[in-house]
């Protein structure tokens, strides 16, 4: 077998791969079962978990806090690991848990050593600070991919200006999984009504009159189909009226001016006839779906979808879900971004006023400048410029928070509509960019704190000052 063959047979099994698994299995297989990818509500904000309004002293539990502490959480665990595998640090021959997280840990100090230079040495908690902002960044991006975050939460009805789905008893008992039985589907938009005739099925309250809602269904059902009925008799007369000028048309030969016109007319009536036929098969599968959703009420009152014999006996439940999911990544929430970018900013103020002291705010406020404008009258330019960097002080927090965000936020939109638009094999691939941009963002953040530290405790403008160690 030459290598042109070999060639085209495992061109063969790619195709034929590709067919099933990116195609067969989200768009025929996985429908078929209800299973079918939803898409999730999108949210800027964290969402707050349903039931946890106010639990802590009036404080909102959303899931992207859930998510910080849970970071937190395995950080905490990842260094009490790595102190117990390495005996406090005291273990001359590491182990590999050890001997990776030193090479870790020191691949990274080089990098910044690199960039800071001795001042990484020499000034109190800056490579701390600056270590742990990457690693916590690191993890919070990375967990976010990890299966179970962003997907699985509390079902819940779902809230109006949403989209929702029904919802399906799972395998295990008080599981549920929304059902979704093609693919696209974005859900059904759920209102204020909706809501409320959702949670009167949760808690019990349905409608005391369903069987008089059942009848006022099926005489909606019966008119309905009166009015299809008429439409049929309305086409027919139409088809009488086609033949009227077709007969009219046979007798009008001798005038080709009026046969041109009888022919015209006849062509419009023709396509009103099936303007019409269209119009009445609208009309009979909507009567067909008022009658599925008449007798979708009769078992589930005040119902918002039409359910098949076999749904119902299935245990669907017709009414508007969505998900909340209990972990949400810490980034993804402008919040944390902006708190995060809010510390970072306060703490190369306060390493400018170490290394410099007092004059440090000569930076912004240059009186140095004023007080020689006799001598140096360009000194006035200094001192709108000191003033211009109060608002570039103010803009680094503006450019962090929303760069991690952003950055982060984007990624999560795109692996969600990923995966509603090809549910399998292709959403890997975004996961895989989504490793390298969540390292890269802790990177950024981390590095660029540094970066303004040490930009921070350099003198400005020229000026000589002692640094104060």
């Amino acid at each position: 077998m030459n290598a042109r063959t070999r060639g085209i047979i495992t061109f063969v099994v790619m195709v034929v791969f590709a067919a099933v698994v990116c195609g067969w299995i989200p768009f025929t297989l996985m429908p078929a079962n209800g299973v079918a990818v939803a898409l999730p509500v999108i949210t800027v904000p964290g969402e707050v978990i349903p039931g946890l309004e106010g639990a802590f002293f009036g404080v909102d539990i959303t899931n992207s806090l859930i998510g910080t502490l849970v970071t937190d959480l395995i950080l905490v665990l990842f260094v009490f690991l790595a102190w117990r595998a390495s005996k406090g640090w005291t273990q001359e021959v590491p182990s590999r848990f050890q001997a990776w997280v030193e090479v870790f840990v020191e691949t990274f100090y080089n990098f910044c050593y690199n960039i800071g230079g001795d001042r990484l040495k020499t000034t109190p908690m800056l490579w701390p600070i600056v270590a742990t902002i990457f690693v916590f960044l690191l993890t919070a991006n990375w967990m976010k991919l990890l299966p179970g975050v962003e997907t699985v939460g509390l079902m819940h009805c779902a809230h109006p200006g949403t989209a929702g789905y029904p919802r399906l008893e799972g395998s295990v008992s008080n599981t549920y999984t929304l059902y979704v039985d093609t693919a696209f589907n974005a859900g059904e938009a759920a209102t204020l009504e909706t809501e409320h005739a959702c949670h009167n099925y949760l808690t019990g309250h349905t409608a005391e009159h369903s069987t008089d809602d059942a009848a006022h269904s099926e005489e909606s059902h019966s008119e309905e189909g009166s009015t299809s009925e008429e439409g049929s008799a309305s086409t027919i007369v139409l088809t009488q009226d086609t033949h009227s000028s077709e007969a009219a048309t046979e007798e009008a030969t001798d005038h080709s001016a009026d046969a041109a016109h009888g022919t015209e007319d006849a062509s419009q009536e023709v396509a009103q006839e099936l303007e019409a036929s269209e119009e009445a098969s609208a009309e009979a599968a909507a009567a067909e779906q008022a009658a599925l959703l008449a007798e979708t009420q009769l078992v589930y009152p005040e119902a918002q979808f039409a359910l098949t014999a076999e749904e119902i006996e299935k245990g669907v439940e017709p009414y508007i879900f969505a998900v909340t999911p209990f972990l949400r990544g810490p980034a993804t929430d402008l919040s944390l971004a902006f708190a995060l970018a809010l510390i970072s900013v306060v703490l190369v103020q306060a390493y400018g006023v170490y290394a410099l002291g007092p004059a440090y705010f000569e930076k912004f406020i240059n009186v140095s400048a004023l007080g020689n404008l006799g001598k140096k009258p360009l000194g006035l330019i200094d001192f709108v410029v000191g003033l211009i960097e109060i608002i570039s002080e103010i803009g680094k927090i503006v450019s962090l928070a929303f760069r991690l965000f952003g950055n982060l936020f984007a990624g999560g939109v795109v692996l969600m509509v990923m995966a509603f638009l090809v549910a399998t094999i292709i959403p890997g691939v975004f996961i895989g960019l989504e490793i390298i941009i969540g390292l890269a963002q802790a990177m950024v953040f981390g590095v660029l704190t540094l970066v303004f530290s040490v930009q921070a405790m350099e003198a400005h403008h020229g000026d000589d000052h002692d640094d104060h160690h």
